[in-house]
């Protein structure tokens, strides 16, 4: 018996997926090793990454990834990051200079980034930056690679028993879909469904990411 926290939804996409729910970014420190191990290919997304490093580091609070940032800047604009908004927030940041200059610092940083993109909020910039430096994720397999190459215990995720006990689970229904839950007591909970596998993986890569992988990572 699957207890639902919602009703389960089919998702066409991953984009779809992230249109309605929180952004899973990229942590800084991931960026710093894919920006000076030399894994940002193009040249624009390296100045873009090299923009968005220099701007966490003039920061006065420490900030472990994207979103958080992308949070933090929106709570100060009480808006969208757009151009427009962070200009008027370097604004006034440089009307009490003593006290804001690493933040105006940070912020001017950022505002070069527009200079390199069409894109018109940091937001969707920041989201296609980390959609082009995730790592290939479309199978079963290429998750339980992805997972043991970052050191995480393999019996976080089950991927033949129905019910195993506190475990999230990844498995192909009879309709050709695919379903990601977590398994508790015999019971499913945080059930989705997704049309193909690509789609279920990267799911609960993020899943796993960003909430279990402190817990998990290198526990025997």
């Amino acid at each position: 018996m699957c207890f639902w926290k919602r009703k389960p939804k089919l998702y066409k996409s991953v984009q779809e997926y992230l249109d309605t729910n929180e952004i899973p970014f990229l942590t800084f420190d991931e960026l710093y090793d894919k920006f000076y191990d030399g894994q940002i290919v193009d040249e624009t997304d390296k100045q873009i990454a090299e923009k968005i490093l220099d701007a966490q580091r003039d920061w006065t609070i420490s900030i472990q990834s994207l979103n958080d940032f992308l949070v933090v800047l929106e709570e100060e604009i009480d808006g969208d990051t757009t151009k427009s908004n962070l200009t008027k927030l370097l604004k006034r940041y440089n009307k009490d200079v003593l006290k804001y200059a690493w933040k105006a610092e940070s912020v001017s940083y950022l505002l070069e980034i527009f200079s390199m993109t069409d894109k018109s909020n940091l937001r969707t910039i920041f989201c296609e930056l980390e959609e082009k430096l995730k790592p290939t994720l479309n199978t079963i397999n290429d998750l339980r690679k992805l997972m043991t190459d970052n050191g995480i215990n393999p019996n976080v995720v089950e991927f033949d028993k129905e019910y195993p006990n506190e475990a999230y689970c990844i498995r192909q229904l009879e309709t050709g879909a695919w379903e990601t839950y977590y398994s508790e007591r015999g019971g499913k909970t945080s059930c989705l469904e997704f049309q193909t596998e690509a789609h279920a993986c990267k799911y609960l890569w993020n899943e796993i990411k960003t909430t279990h992988n402190t817990n998990y990572k290198n526990r025997a």
